[in-house]
């Protein structure tokens, strides 16, 4: 079956997201839950997240990790709303319409803000299998290239909501180019640098759970692991089971 047109699927998205901030406006003031852009971040980030990430990890984040008193008919009916959002946003992914929703060199006024508020979600989300995105930092057996960039285009969103630039790997080579272009590296000047780089951060990781499907799908069809796997062998197994990668699919 062919995926719906982008256009009508969008206005889908958003009617499912009005129906989601309803039933958090059910249960708190709008002031003390994920805004639109936060949510549209959120689940964006859950979407392309390959470990399974259950409700009861995620429910409160949509309160800013708070814990508000639900009845039971408010729990029933934000699950349902918000694996309404959560499978709409897979979808988009599924049929290559899951785009970064913004043009960082066309921004204006409060749109500024708008990817800021995004951002938050999407670290949030992203946070939630941290150990996954970031690795270990105890476990140096699972270092390679294609990790370390994994690690370094999640870490862009930590340190845009944390301003500890100690978090980014590439922050002091990014001060040097200042220091070389005569401008003193200043805070402002280092969010500025890495606000622009947001696109392609998430494109990348985007790309994560690509590689691990078209992977796992070549180690089924071939019956045998491939020579190198993108998937680290210390990693959180795709499949959800808890185990490391090496201890279940990839053996």
């Amino acid at each position: 079956m062919s995926g719906p047109k982008s256009a009508s699927y969008k206005m889908i998205k958003h009617k499912l997201l009005a129906k989601l901030i309803d039933e958090l406006n059910g249960i708190v003031p709008e002031t003390d839950h994920f805004n639109i852009y936060e949510l549209r971040g959120f689940f964006y980030a859950i979407a392309i997240t390959p470990p399974s990430i259950l409700p009861e990890q995620w429910e409160n984040c949509l309160f800013y990790h708070r814990s508000p008193d639900f009845e039971l008919k408010h729990i029933e009916n934000l699950m349902s709303a918000a694996f309404d959002v959560y499978d709409a946003y897979v979808h988009l992914r599924v049929s290559g319409q899951l785009k970064f929703p913004f043009d960082i060199e066309k921004l204006r006024g409060k749109q500024f803000d708008w990817v800021q508020q995004w951002c938050i979600g999407f670290w949030t989300g992203l946070a939630l299998c941290r150990e996954f995105w970031l690795g270990d930092d105890g476990d140096t057996a699972n270092v390679d290239a294609y990790w370390d960039d994994v690690a370094r285009n999640a870490s862009l969103f930590e340190v845009l909501m944390t301003h500890d630039f100690s978090k980014f790997p590439n922050i002091e080579q990014i001060k040097a180019n200042f220091i070389e272009e005569g401008i003193e590296p200043t805070d402002d000047c280092l969010l500025a640098r890495l606000f622009v780089m947001i696109p392609s951060s998430v494109e990348n990781l985007q790309h994560v759970i690509d590689d691990i499907e078209a992977e796992l799908e070549e180690q089924k069809t071939l019956g045998q692991a491939t020579s190198k796997p993108k998937i680290g062998r210390n990693a959180p197994c795709p499949c959800g089971s808890g185990k490391k990668f090496k201890n279940c699919c990839l053996s």
